[in-house]
């Protein structure tokens, strides 16, 4: 697959859910990038990006420097808490990711790559109701998340399977088209 290199977690799903070039372009070598935050180490643009391919090569405790150092630039930036949440749960600290990435929708409730973000992670930490309440807000703003819709579908079936009578039709939830089969 050629999301391989991410290795797993959050930033990997994210990659596939919304393309890798969304965190870093990869136009310049790892070691120019150094070099430019070297140089540079207010431009926003080359801290993410450092933090982005450190997620990449799964240096999570490099990356939150970077993003550390990101969001003392900008506090509210968007790329810089999800780069954030990412290398916190790549280092299993989920809960902590989950409050940088409600500071995110806080300021931007429709963020749908922030809104799967919250839904992998409180997954992750067996809140399968609030899981599912953020991933049908994100097929709802963006019927286009596949990845998403299919996560959707497969914890509904879980659910359903565990708790039968649980699961409310996705016509009714108003994620029309949802349900993969």
């Amino acid at each position: 697959m050629y999301f391989d290199f991410l290795g797993a977690g959050l930033f990997r799903e994210l990659a596939e859910e919304f393309g890798a070039a969304v965190f870093d372009c990869g136009l310049v070598s790892f070691r120019e990038l150094e070099s430019r935050v070297s140089t540079n180490p207010h431009s926003l643009l080359h801290v993410q990006s450092l933090g982005f391919r450190l997620l990449q090569d799964a240096q999570p405790i490099r990356a939150r420097k970077c993003f550390e150092t990101a969001m003392a630039l900008d506090s509210v930036d968007v790329a810089s808490r999800i780069g954030m949440a990412c290398a916190l749960e790549a280092a299993n600290r989920c809960q902590t990711a989950i409050e940088h990435l409600q500071v995110v929708l806080n300021e931007n409730p429709k963020s749908c790559m922030t809104l799967v973000a919250m839904g992998i992670c409180l997954e992750r930490l067996g809140d399968l109701k609030e899981a599912r309440r953020y991933f049908e807000h994100a097929v709802r703003e963006n019927p286009g998340l596949t990845r998403t819709r299919k996560k959707l579908d497969n914890l509904l079936t879980t659910q359903e399977a565990q708790f039968p009578g649980s699961v409310t039709d996705f016509a009714k939830i108003g994620v029309a088209g949802a349900h993969t089969g």
